[in-house]
This record gives structure tokens, sequence and C-alpha cells, in this order.
């Protein structure tokens, strides 16, 4: 889980970095192109020329401790520099990136209560209306996609919509979605239902959920199957399967006799025609060695384990000094 210190861990998170002990070469951001797209509001852009088909890998979670504070974090404060290490980009409400050809890989921070202004959001896909407007949505028309979403829990969002909604899918190749939830305090506030739909024609698809999920997830796969992890099992409790497609209900089903797909459950669908569809929690440290075969590249692949408390700073320039 990601962790949103308070403005005193921040500020001593400060002092350490401006320490004459700490290191010998000047920090590099992450990203310091003066013209990137890591900014609030919504992100649209095509983008080409990766001849890489490899994604990233998904990461372990720091799970939360007794040092986190005690206080939810307004926006503002959500919007500034909450991480330690290597800076996420900054949280925004919309997200929508496409490319025709080659990988898609990225992270992105949602964050649901900000307010974007109507002329700077992306048009309305077909059948899409404003009370539909999906927060997240990515896809690849040529190559494996993957995408490591940190969403910032909030109990309601500005424009009235009822859950935060996340859609990635490609054409051909893997799809591989990693949902980890930001901790803002001992006192987590109740969030938004997500609702998540992944598609590829040809491919499996990795998903990794965050512990508070609890609602539905139905998977689809003509050759492959759908595959739980062992914790993932544990909290199921309803499993059924008919022909190709399986059903799952995953935390504590309601005794009254409700729909459990109603509006404050998370809801999940996946669909593949050739390829296995694997759910795991987000802090399950096996997501990590089988989603990837090989050392991470890039920014995004320099995040590794521990790197959300302070270690990113370090690795990345130990990954400077070797030359990679």
């Amino acid at each position: 889980m990601v962790i949103l210190p308070d403005s005193e861990s921040i500020s001593k998170s400060k002092a350490d970095l401006d320490s004459p002990g700490t290191s010998s070469e000047p920090y590099q951001p992450s990203n310091p192109d003066p013209d990137s797209d890591n900014r609030d509001g919504p992100i649209e852009t095509v983008i080409s020329g990766d001849d890489t088909d490899e994604p990233p890998p998904f990461y372990t979670v720091i799970p939360a401790t007794d040092e986190t504070s005690d206080s939810t974090p307004d926006a503002s404060a959500a919007s500034s520099s909450w991480l330690r290490g290597v800076p996420l980009p900054k949280p925004t409400n919309t997200v929508s990136f496409t490319k025709r050809n080659g990988a898609l890989k990225g992270q992105w921070v949602i964050d649901p209560s900000l307010v974007v202004p109507s002329s700077l959001l992306p048009a309305l896909s077909a059948g899409e209306s404003e009370e539909t407007r999906r927060n997240f949505y990515v896809k690849a028309h040529n190559g494996a996609l993957a995408a490591v979403v940190h969403l910032i829990p909030r109990p309601t969002a500005p424009d009235g919509r009822t859950r935060t909604t996340f859609e990635a899918s490609t054409l051909n190749g893997s799809v591989k979605f990693a949902l980890f939830e930001a901790v803002v305090k001992s006192c987590q506030p109740r969030r938004l239902p997500i609702s998540l739909k992944l598609e590829t024609l040809n491919g499996a698809i990795h998903i990794g959920i965050p512990r508070s999920f609890k609602g539905t997830i139905i998977g689809k796969t003509l050759n492959g199957g759908v595959k739980l992890s062992n914790d993932v099992e544990a909290n199921v409790a309803y499993d059924t399967a008919d022909g190709f497609t399986r059903r799952i209900f995953v935390g504590e089903l309601v005794q009254d006799g409700s729909d459990p797909e109603l509006e404050n459950c998370d809801q999940i669908k996946a669909d593949t025609k050739n390829g296995a569809i694997k759910i795991r929690y987000v802090d399950e440290g096996e997501i990590q060695t089988e989603c990837t075969s090989e050392r991470p590249r890039g920014v995004v692949g320099r995040l590794e384990a521990g790197d959300h408390r302070g270690m990113g700073r370090r690795r990345l320039l130990a990954s400077k000094s070797d030359g990679s």
C-alpha cells in the first residue's frame, strides 16, 4: 500500500535529502522534462516509437505501520510530495492514453475528488456520457499493456459519480493491471466502489487488487481459465462457472438478500479469447516474480519493493552509476 505521510514526515524526509551525508551526487527526479504530462488534470496522448513489448513488473507493497498518522490528507496535500523516493505522477481525475503499436506501460495516481475543467476533458467515446465518463482509460492497439495505478480513497466525488472507473484493453498482447490503494492514516476513509474492465483478444490477463476489494469478479476466457491466488481464494464467498465464464464474489455477502452487484460493491470484468486470467492481491510477493522475466527497465521499473519508504533515491543513483 502507498503511504501518505503527514507534513512532519515530509519535512523530515526533505531534510534527509538535503543532508550532505546522504549522497555526493545530486538527486535527479524521475521526470525532469518541463513539458511532462505529470500534472493535475486529464492526460490524453497517443504514444509511438517504443520498440519493446516487455511490460514492467508488478511491485510488492509496503504494509501500513504505526508511523502512519491519524488524519486524512486533503486534496492539496495529496497533490504535492506525498511519497518519498522516486516521485509518482501528480494525482489526476481523468487519464486517457492510447498507443497504436508496441507495448503501453506506465503508472498513474487517481484522485476522484479532483475537479477538472470541462474544457480540458478528453472527448467522450461512443456510447459514453458525462455520467459514465471513465476516470482511467488506456488502450494499446497491438502490444502488451501494463498499468500500475495508485488510488487515493475518497468517499464521494464532486461530480456526483458513485464509483471510480478503470478500463484497459489491447487487441493483441497481455494485460497487467495493479491497483494500489493509498493508506491515509489509521482511520482509512470509506472509498467509492471501483469498476474495472480489462480486455484482450489474445493474451493473458494479470490483475492485482487491493485488500479492501469487496465485490464481484467476472472472468471470461475461451482458453486458459480463471485462477485465484490462495489469499484471494480464502476470501471468496461465492464461486460459479458457466461454460467459459467464472463468477466470483470476494468478501462477506450481505445477508439481507440484496444483489451483490449493487452500487456499494466493487466490480471487475476481465475478458480474453486466448489466455489465462490470474487474480492476486497487490501485496502478494508472487506477482513480481511471475509477471516479469528480466530486469525492469525505465523509471517505472526502478520502483522496486521498498522504494516508497525512501529507497528509490539511492537505487536510482545506483542505477545511474552502473550505466543502466
